[in-house]
C-alpha cells in the first residue's frame, strides 16, 4: 500500500495524535456495520476515503467519496494538495481505495482494509495501531455473502480475495486481535472493537481464531465451486 511520501509535517503531526484500528476482513462479514455502530461512541470515527468503483446502490455510504471518470481530476487535484494519505489497488478488480488527510477525524479512527495495506498503514506514523481480523461462522458468513446478489464474476473476485486475507490474519496468528461477528451480536462486537482501540488484548482470539480456519476452509469450497462453474 503506497503512502504519500510528500505528506506535509503539520499532517504528519496531526496522524501522530492518532490512533487507527485497521480492520480486516472477508466482504460480506459485516465490517461497515460493525465500525458504523461503534462510530455512536464519543472519540470513534469511521475512516471511510474513496474509492473508483460506483455506488451499489443510491444509498450506500460505505466510502465518503466515489470518483468516476467525470471527476477523477478532483482526485489529482487532492494529492497535489498534499492531502492524501494513503492508497490501495485491489488485487482482484482494479478498484483503487484511500483516504485523505480529513477521513481522520476521530481519536480512534476505524478503518476497513486489505490484509496488502496493514502494514503501509503502520508506516504511516499513527500514535498507535490495533489491527483487527473480523470473521464469522461459515453458515452465518455464507447467508450474508449471498443476500449481495453479486455477480458470479464479482463473487469469485471476492472470494480470492477473502482467501488472501484471511491466509494472513491466520498467520498472524495472535500479533493482532480477533473477533466474532455474529448475526444478532453486532453491540457484543463494536464492544469488543472498542476495548481494543483502547489497548486491551481481546481474550477471544484463540476462538476467533479457530472460526477463521474453518471460514478459511470453506471458502476454499466455495472457491472451487464457483471455478467449477465458470
Amino acid at each position: 500500500m503506497p503512502s504519500n511520501e510528500a505528506l506535509s509535517q503539520d499532517a504528519k503531526d496531526i496522524l501522530a495524535t492518532k490512533v487507527i484500528v485497521p480492520i480486516v476482513g472477508i466482504s460480506a462479514i459485516g465490517k461497515n456495520a460493525l465500525m458504523l455502530e461503534l462510530q455512536k461512541s464519543p472519540g470513534f470515527h469511521q475512516a471511510r476515503g474513496f474509492t473508483t468503483r460506483p455506488k451499489r446502490n443510491p444509498n450506500e455510504d460505505a466510502y465518503r467519496k466515489h470518483y468516476t471518470d467525470v471527476n477523477l481530476e478532483d482526485l489529482l487535484v487532492a494529492t497535489d494538495d498534499e492531502e492524501l494519505v494513503q492508497y490501495a489497488v485491489h488485487s482482484q478488480t482494479g478498484t483503487v481505495y484511500g483516504t485523505m488527510l480529513k477521513d481522520y477525524a476521530g481519536t480512534y479512527n476505524l478503518k476497513d482494509v486489505l490484509s496488502t495495506e496493514v502494514q503501509g498503514f503502520r508506516e504511516i506514523g499513527f500514535a498507535e495501531e490495533y489491527t483487527t481480523a473480523v470473521v464469522a461462522e461459515p453458515d452465518q458468513w455464507q447467508h450474508r455473502f449471498n443476500s449481495n446478489h453479486f455477480s458470479s464474476t464479482e463473487q469469485l473476485a471476492r472470494i480470492k480475495e477473502g482467501l488472501g486475507s484471511l491466509a494472513w490474519c491466520l498467520d498472524q496468528g495472535t500479533d493482532i486481535s480477533w473477533l466474532v461477528n455474529q448475526d444478532g451480536r453486532l453491540q457484543l462486537a463494536a464492544r469488543q472493537l472498542m476495548a481494543i482501540a483502547h489497548g486491551k488484548k481481546s481474550s477471544y482470539s484463540v476462538t476467533a481464531m479457530k472460526i477463521g480456519a474453518r471460514l478459511h476452509k470453506h471458502l476454499q469450497k466455495v472457491e472451487s465451486e464457483l471455478e467449477k462453474a465458470s
